[in-house]
């Protein structure tokens, strides 16, 4: 879910994508939001971004790093 998240997509998209109710969804990125400090979730989420413009997975991009 999370990494949907950061892929940009929408809340409802994430719940019919893993057939998890709205709610689950929404409650289970706010827990991770929570344990981040909020610019760390400003610097993945452009990350993110950046990662998926570039038509790489991040699981290619950071043995890079």
């Amino acid at each position: 879910m999370i990494q949907k998240n950061l892929e940009g997509k929408s809340m409802n998209q994430i719940s019919k994508e893993t057939n998890i109710s709205k709610g689950k969804v929404h409650h289970t990125i706010k827990e991770w939001k929570d344990k981040l400090v909020s610019t760390d979730y400003d610097e993945i989420f452009t990350f993110a971004k950046l990662v998926n413009r570039s038509n790489i997975t991040i699981e290619q991009c950071t043995p890079r790093f």
